[in-house]
Order: C-alpha cells, then sequence, then structure tokens
C-alpha cells in the first residue's frame, strides 16, 4: 500500500469498529421505554463519533497534499509570522515579482494576516507549501475556521514566539486547543528587537545572549509540558534581520528599506546579517523535512488518525454519562435498595405493631376486669361481656388498621419511586380484610355459667375467668385462620366462697387467664403475621425482579460501551 492507502485503512479501522458497536446496540432488544431512550442516544452519539472520523478522513485525503510538504507558521498576533514567511519568499522564490519584496510583513499596528495565505516554493529543487496562519492574539474567533483549516492542512506547524518574555498562560492554553496531540510542532523564538538593538559592536557579537538563553528554555520546558512528546523543538532566530538580509523592498516599504541600509551598514554585508539572524537553522529543519517529504506527510496523517482515536477515547469515557446511562443505573440501583429497605420496615412493623396492640388490648382489658370484679356492681357479668367484647372489636379493628397502613405506606412509596421507570404494573400490595365487626369472640359468660353462680355473689367467691380465642379472624385468598377456638376456664367446679377477701384471689384467677388466653392468642396471630409477612416479600420479589431485569438492559448498554473502548484501545496505528 502506498502512503494514501496507509493513512485510509487506519481511519477505516476506526470507522469499523465504532459501525459494529452502532450496528451491536441497534439489533438489542429492550423491554422498557427508558431503556429504548437510552439506546437511541448511544447510538446516536457513536454515529457522531463515525461522522467526525469520516470528517478527518476527508480532510486528511482530500485536503492535504501528499506530493509535497506543508509547513505551517502560527503564533501570536505580530510575532514574525510573515516576516519568516517572507525571508522564504526572498531566498526560494526566483519567480517573484522584483521590487515587490515586505508587502506580505506587517507595520506591527494590528493583527496583519487575517486569513491563510499559501506560498509554494522549492528547496534544492524539491517544491514545500508554507501557510502563514492568522495571529492568536486578536479577535481570532472571527477567522477561527481559517485558521482550523490551515492547521488541519499541515503536515508540521512552527509556532512562533516574537516577545522577549516566557509563553502566558492564555496563549499555551490556545497552543494546546488548536494544536492538541496532532501533528509535530517546533517553536521559533523570533527575538524581539529593532535596527538600533544592534548599533553596538557587543551587541552584534551573538544573538545567543543570556537572556535570551533563558527565555528560550523557558519556551522549550513550557511547550513540552503543554504538548508532550509531538513537540520536537526549539529554533531561536531574528526574522527581521533574515529578511532585511537579501531583500529587494517594495518602494512602498520604505520603512523597511531604512531598515536594511543601517543594518549593512551595522554588519557590513548580507551574508553576516544573515549568518547573525541563526536564520539557516530553521532553513536546514525545512530543507531536511522536505527531503523526507513521503515520510513526514505519512507520520503526520498518523498522528492526526492517533490523536482522533485518542480523541473518542475520551469522549468514550463519558458516553454513558452524556446518555443518562450511568444517572439511570444509579436509579435503579437506589431504586432497589430502598425497596428492600421498605420491604424489611414493613415486615418488621407487622410483628412489632401487632404484638404491641396484643399487649396494649389484653393489659387494658385486665384493669377492667380487676375493677368490675372491685365493684359493688350488680351487673358484673353484662360488664365483662361488654368488657371483652370492646376487647374483640378493639383488637380486630386494630389489627385491620395496621394491615391498612403498612399496604397503604407501601403503596405510596412504590407508586412514587416507580413513576420513573417504565414497565413496573401490578405493584400495589393488597391484604384480605377481616370480617365484619363482631368477628373477633372473646367470652367470659360459660365461665361463670359452669360455676353455677349467681351475678349477685361474685364478689364472694374466687372465680376463675375463661377467655375464647379468636374465631374466623380471615377470610379472603390469604387463608383463613378457621376453628381456632380456645377456650380456657381455670377454675371451674363447686363454689368457693372466701368473702370480701376473696375479690382478690378472683383477680388473680382473671390475671392468669386472661395472660394464658393472651399467650394462646399470640400464637395464632404469629401465623397471621407470618402470611402478612410473605404476601409483603413475594410482592417485594416482583417488584425487584422488573427493577433486575431493566438493569440489566442498562447494563448491557454499558457493556457495549466498554468492548468498544477496548477494541479502540486494541487498534494499533502504523
Amino acid at each position: 500500500m502506498d502512503k494514501r492507502q496507509v493513512v485510509e485503512y487506519e481511519y477505516n479501522e476506526l470507522m469499523d469498529v465504532i459501525r459494529t458497536t452502532i450496528d451491536k446496540v441497534d439489533t438489542s432488544s429492550f423491554l422498557n421505554q427508558q431503556s429504548k431512550e437510552l439506546k437511541s442516544k448511544l447510538i446516536e452519539s457513536l454515529k457522531e463519533k463515525l461522522c467526525c472520523v469520516q470528517d478527518s478522513m476527508k480532510r486528511s485525503l482530500d485536503d492535504m497534499h501528499w506530493d509535497k510538504l506543508v509547513i505551517s507558521f502560527f503564533g501570536e498576533t505580530n510575532a514574525g509570522k510573515s516576516t519568516i514567511i517572507e525571508t522564504f519568499r526572498i531566498l526560494f522564490d526566483s519567480n517573484r515579482p522584483l521590487a515587490s519584496d515586505g508587502n506580505i510583513v506587517g507595520n506591527g499596528e494590528s493583527d496583519y494576516t487575517k486569513e491563510y495565505h499559501e506560498y509554494e516554493l522549492t528547496i534544492n529543487g524539491l517544491p514545500f507549501v508554507l501557510i502563514d496562519v492568522p495571529g492568536i492574539e486578536g479577535e481570532e474567533a472571527d477567522f477561527k475556521d481559517g485558521i482550523k483549516k490551515a492547521l488541519g492542512r499541515s503536515h508540521c506547524v512552527f509556532y512562533v514566539h516574537g516577545h522577549n518574555k516566557p509563553l502566558e498562560t492564555t496563549a499555551l492554553g490556545k497552543i494546546q486547543s488548536y494544536l492538541g496531540d496532532w501533528v509535530q510542532v517546533y517553536s521559533i523564538y523570533n527575538v524581539r528587537g529593532g535596527v538600533n538593538n544592534y548599533d553596538e559592536p557587543e551587541e552584534r557579537e551573538t544573538l545567543f545572549s543570556d537572556s535570551t538563553l533563558k527565555i528560550e528554555n523557558e519556551i522549550k520546558n513550557a511547550f513540552y509540558q503543554t504538548l508532550g512528546d509531538v513537540y520536537k523543538g526549539n529554533i531561536t532566530l531574528q526574522a527581521l534581520l533574515a529578511m532585511c538580509a537579501k531583500a529587494s523592498f517594495a518602494p512602498e516599504r520604505d520603512d523597511l528599506s531604512k531598515k536594511q541600509k543601517s543594518l549593512l551598514e551595522y554588519f557590513g554585508s548580507a551574508d553576516g546579517i544573515l549568518r547573525f539572524s541563526q536564520f539557516q537553522t530553521l532553513i536546514n529543519q525545512v530543507e531536511q523535512k522536505t527531503k523526507n517529504f513521503a515520510d513526514e506527510i505519512s507520520s503526520a496523517n498518523i498522528l492526526k488518525v492517533r490523536s482522533l482515536k485518542n480523541e473518542i477515547l475520551k469522549e468514550l469515557e463519558s458516553i454513558n454519562s452524556d446518555a443518562g446511562v450511568e444517572q439511570y443505573e444509579l436509579q435503579l440501583e437506589r431504586f432497589k435498595s430502598d425497596l428492600k429497605k421498605i420491604a424489611d420496615e414493613q415486615r418488621s412493623n407487622l410483628k412489632f405493631r401487632i404484638d404491641s396492640l396484643v399487649n396494649q388490648k389484653f393489659d387494658s382489658v385486665g384493669a377492667s376486669v380487676n375493677g368490675i370484679f372491685a365493684s359493688k356492681s350488680e351487673n358484673k357479668k353484662e360488664e365483662l361481656d361488654k368488657c371483652v367484647s370492646k376487647l374483640s372489636d378493639e383488637i380486630q379493628l386494630g389489627i385491620q388498621s395496621i394491615m391498612d397502613g403498612c399496604a397503604r405506606s407501601w403503596n405510596e412509596f412504590v407508586e412514587r419511586k416507580s413513576a420513573n421507570f417504565d414497565g413496573f404494573d401490578n405493584v400495589l400490595l393488597i391484604f384480605p380484610q377481616l370480617q365484619k365487626k363482631g368477628g373477633v369472640k372473646i367470652d367470659f359468660s360459660d365461665a361463670l355459667k359452669k360455676m353455677d353462680v349467681s351475678l349477685g355473689d361474685v364478689v364472694g367467691f374466687a372465680a376463675a375467668v375463661g377467655v375464647g380465642a379468636l374465631t374466623g379472624l380471615f377470610a379472603g385468598p390469604a387463608g383463613v385462620i378457621a376453628g381456632a377456638v380456645v377456650f380456657g376456664a381455670s377454675y371451674v367446679g363447686q363454689k368457693r366462697v372466701f368473702g370480701d377477701g376473696g375479690v382478690g384471689n378472683a383477680q388473680n384467677a382473671a390475671k392468669r387467664d386472661i395472660a394464658g388466653e393472651k399467650e394462646r392468642l399470640n400464637r395464632d396471630l404469629g401465623k397471621l403475621v407470618d402470611e402478612l409477612q410473605k404476601r409483603v416479600s413475594v410482592k417485594h420479589g416482583e417488584i425487584e425482579q422488573k427493577a433486575q431485569k431493566e438493569l440489566q438492559s442498562v447494563e448491557e448498554i454499558v457493556s457495549m460501551v466498554s468492548d468498544l473502548k477496548i477494541k479502540f484501545k486494541q487498534i494499533r496505528l502504523a
């Protein structure tokens, strides 16, 4: 393959990797709307990367010179770019019009070069092109596209620094922005100085004064830190002297003619001026590159492919974030975590609140029974019936309230959290309803009847109290705790009378029977709690499975991007 085909092959390899990923993402099946939107955003972003490679290849293959070396002179406003190029024209363009030199050079008052200009020259029979690029310390935004186009056509760049001080941070930032890592870069330190700087003999001894060497070293360090390995070194020269050495200035550039006359007086000859200017170092560098122009062109274009590859790799690092993949993945993970947390809380709350309810209500009824036995009321049987009936109703209503509260809390949470996700249907938690009021029956009357005691004699005997269990607690799909009638009478038998002191004994007997009945009730309610907790677990599992399936779709997208990055890194450019 020739040099052009090698570069074209490198670009095509980059495009093939991106196309393969686009096809893979496009043929993937995602069920949820959010995943489909992420898929579309990812494809759109990858297509942008593909267009970027295609555009870069077109510029490299169509806009670039393949038969001659192209060098751009780029840098600060009034740094001497045009002066350097004009010197090359004076030395290597024998076909230029006579007495026309100096017309492309600015007067230093403003940024003279507004558009980039190309100059075709020949050195030792080898053609090359120099491009004069607008400066970057003026309003270059007005011709930014021209700067980029000029630099894009270049095989190497000479950055001209024309101030006797180190580069400023702003200039370094623009250098990084415009040049990046895609082409070889040399710096030129154009020593600032007018004709009067060389009117004394000691000033004409050498261009490399201590201050010049110091600034030169600072320039080299700054460029290397900014551009890295694409920076190839510095050339220090004095462009004004070099141009004036052999120029035939146009009549309208009388200002330059006067400077030339003075310099010839100071240095004695044109060759002396040119030699002192150190311009020959730059000529030697350009000549060496023109001799190896084929390798220089190939190297420059491969560097551009490599730079584009690195640029896309950097963009791929954030592509998931830009497309919203990472944020959506985080939302799903947080949703799963919150879902588990509320499921654990509801399972725990069901047991804790039902246990607390039973303890509270039985403590309350125990105090009421004690009061009834201690009272002088003649309607103790009726009062006991009311007390136990109230206990039955309150436990039933309390359990129903706990169940409804749990379901409401769960449903509000899940509906609120799942609103951001598509495909989360049938998420509501539903508990069965208890029987209507009266479904819980706790009855003391049978115990009293079996003791064959009239209501009027209650105060004078030691009574044992039996407490009936919950019956028919459930009706509905959760199952039924049916036939669980636990009846206890702990002191059934003949009448025993202890007088007024018997109230305490009756209360103690009631306390024992109430405690025993509470234990039996708690055992039966344990079955209820297990059933309720199971419903929470089942519903939690259903929704978590949906979230996990959605998460797997997102992880599949992440995996595709990761595979693309790996393949990109594995591409070894020539």
